[in-house]
């Protein structure tokens, strides 16, 4: 049996953690939202622009928040209010890519590094991966994308081609030939054979390593 009674004892002392903080209005687009405020300032953009603000007087406003729409809004609220007992939301592709998008921006580090991770298990294609890495500033989603055109046995397409560039296209090329005329220790293959493990194993390896090489190098010219 689960014991409860209500008090009126005004001597009773606020709990610093579960008791609820002040309350901050934002507007995205047309829509008001309402969160703790130390909900909000753990996005370090956020409590910028929170510290900018009169400190005494912040509940009393409504903070409009450009440069993001409410479906983005809703995915990365729904995120800082999941519980994980069993686990992270079981999140679409787009709403990572949504909070992604809000953690980049306003520099939530922690749960950006959850996007990330949560988007390269769902195994996006590759294009929709090197636009996302591009775009967002993550290496290793363009690593894994590159990876995977150099390994699949389908040529590169004249889109994927476009979106790749001139100079990232040659590139891949490149890796893609010496993958094909790299020697296989176990089967004594100089082409890949799809029924040699080893050939799978030794190819990706020397696929990976030469991807990482291209980024490095990519960085410092």
């Amino acid at each position: 049996m689960y014991w409860v009674h209500f008090t009126n004892n005004e001597l009773s002392g606020r709990h610093s953690i579960y008791y609820a903080g002040s309350y901050i209005s934002y507007q995205v687009e047309r829509t008001i939202f309402r969160a703790e405020e130390a909900t909000l300032r753990q996005f370090q953009g956020l409590a910028e622009v929170l510290d900018r603000e009169d400190a005494g007087k912040i509940s009393d406003k409504i903070i409009m928040l450009d440069g993001v729409n409410e479906t983005e809004m809703v995915a990365t609220m729904d995120l800082l209010e999941a519980r994980w007992f069993q686990g992270p939301p079981p999140f679409s592709l787009d709403q990572w890519k949504a909070v992604l998008f809000v953690t980049t921006m306003w520099k939530f580090s922690i749960l950006r590094d959850l996007a990330i991770r949560s988007i390269e298990d769902m195994k996006p294609p590759p294009l929709d991966t090197i636009l996302l890495a591009r775009g967002y500033n993550v290496p290793r989603l363009l690593s894994m994308a590159y990876t995977d055109l150099c390994m699949r046995t389908t040529p590169i397409t004249a889109e994927e081609g476009e979106i790749l560039g001139y100079r990232s296209f040659a590139d891949l090329v490149r890796i893609r030939e010496s993958r094909k005329n790299s020697q296989c220790i176990q089967c004594q293959n100089w082409t890949v054979s799809i029924t040699c493990n080893s050939c799978v194993v030794s190819t990706r390896e020397l696929v990976v390593d030469a991807v990482q090489k291209l980024l490095s190098d990519s960085t410092q010219t």
